[in-house]
């Protein structure tokens, strides 16, 4: 069995509108789950359900507009118009901050698209690994790490591989983590960047 380990990002903000209390107020989603706008003096903590007893500016206005086709038209040389879009797991997942459990949707859209019905697909603290359904005889780390996280490594079967980027921050050297006799044996490759792997045994954020 093999446990692919996405980079899980965590995103810190300070809020520095006039209308806090605080200025200098630093919340973190971790601990506070953020705040929704708008945050004002009847609001400190932010506003729950926005709307929640009529609409500020009154009922929202519809505009019948007349369709203008592009002046990029498709023909024989360029058969294909290709545009900016999202996908749907995009518009309600938080595309900046991925901690709610629907950023697996397109994983799944994809996975079963092609075919695949064996892959397990879940979103949690990927230093922490998958001790329920270890142990894994392949691990691929797509995420920085300082080091390997010692729960993967446990996790790790015995003559298993883990492919893993270390380092610092801004650059990593690409890493094969063999277990043989349950010590940590250790091969650098070629070096690259990826993006930092957050979580208990890497980075704070």
């Amino acid at each position: 069995m093999t446990l692919d380990l996405m980079a899980k990002h965590s995103l810190d903000f300070w809020l520095t509108s006039e209308d806090l209390p605080d200025p200098n107020n630093r919340v973190t989603l971790d601990r506070d789950g953020g705040m929704q706008w708008p945050v004002t003096d009847a609001a400190s903590t932010g506003t729950r359900i926005l709307h929640a007893d009529g609409f500020v500016r009154g009922l929202g206005k519809f505009i019948l507009t007349r369709y203008v086709p592009t002046d990029e038209q498709a023909n024989r040389r360029y058969p294909l118009i290709l545009t900016t879009g999202r996908i749907l797991s995009q518009y309600n997942v938080g595309t900046q901050t991925r901690r709610t459990a629907n950023v697996m949707w397109h994983a799944r859209d994809v996975l079963e698209a092609l075919g695949y019905s064996n892959v397990w697909v879940r979103v949690a603290n990927g230093t922490l690994g998958w001790p329920d359904e270890a142990p894994f005889d392949r691990i691929l780390v797509t995420a920085g790490g300082p080091s390997v996280p010692p729960p993967l490594f446990e996790q790790l079967a015995e003559g298993g591989w883990m492919v893993m980027p270390v380092g610092e921050a801004t650059t990593q050297v690409l890493q094969v983590i063999e277990k043989r006799g349950g010590e940590m044996r250790t091969t650098p490759h070629a070096g690259c960047v990826f993006v930092k792997l957050v979580g208990k045994f890497a980075w704070e954020s």
